[in-house]
């Protein structure tokens, strides 16, 4: 078994470091998020618009 508490704060700390990407050091931008229970993120990168992760 395994203990959700990690998995939500990996998760977190994870979502803050694209955020931080996407406002703070602006190198790549977020196009699609969706607010569900898995919080999926789309971004790009600012210098290749057309490569998505």
């Amino acid at each position: 078994m395994y203990d959700p508490t990690i998995f939500e704060n990996l998760k977190v700390a994870f979502e803050n470091q694209v955020y931080d990407l996407d406002n703070l050091d602006q190198k790549i931008t977020i196009t699609n998020r969706i607010d569900r229970m898995d919080f999926a993120i789309q971004f790009t990168l600012v210098d290749q618009p057309d490569v998505t992760a």
